[in-house]
C-alpha cells in the first residue's frame, strides 16, 4: 500500500528485487462496517475516596440473579470513578443493575461510556439552577 508520492520508493524496490510489483486498489471506505468491540465500559460516579472495592463492584454485577461473574472484565478503581468492563451481550442489564442496586449501602450514578451525557445530566441541571439562583443566566 502506497501513495502516488511514494511510487517511485517503489520502483526503486522493483529494480533492486528485479522483481515486478503489481498494484492493487483498495476496496472503497465504506463498504465494510466497523467492528464493535466485545466489551463495553461502564463508568461509576464511585471510587477509592467513597471507598469501594473491586469486590464490591463484582458483588453488586454478580450477586442475587445478576451477570455471569465471566461476563466481567477488568475493573479500574481512580479516586473519584471507577470503570468496568463488561461483555457487550449483558451491557444493558449489567448497567441497570449497577444504577438501581446498592454497594456499600448506597447508590452511585452509572452510565455506559457509549451514552456518557446520563451521567452528567443531573449535575449540569444544577449548574444551571445555581447560575440562574445567581443572576449568571
Amino acid at each position: 500500500m502506497y501513495s502516488d508520492k511514494e511510487h517511485y520508493r517503489v520502483a526503486m524496490i522493483d529494480e533492486y528485487m528485479d522483481i515486478a510489483i503489481e498494484p492493487e486498489t483498495l476496496p472503497q471506505a465504506g463498504s465494510q462496517k466497523p467492528l464493535k468491540p466485545n466489551m463495553v465500559t461502564i463508568e461509576i460516579a464511585g471510587g477509592k475516596k467513597q471507598k469501594v472495592r473491586a469486590g464490591d463492584i463484582l458483588g453488586a454485577l454478580t450477586g442475587q440473579n445478576g451477570v455471569d461473574g465471566k461476563k466481567v472484565g477488568k475493573i479500574n478503581l481512580f479516586d473519584m470513578r471507577s470503570y468496568v468492563a463488561v461483555d457487550r451481550s449483558v451491557s444493558n442489564f449489567a448497567l441497570k443493575k449497577l444504577e438501581n442496586g446498592k454497594m456499600k449501602g448506597r447508590k452511585f450514578r452509572a452510565a455506559s461510556l457509549n451514552n456518557k451525557n446520563r451521567l452528567y445530566a443531573g449535575f449540569l441541571e444544577q449548574i444551571e439552577e445555581g447560575k440562574r439562583a445567581i443572576g449568571m443566566k
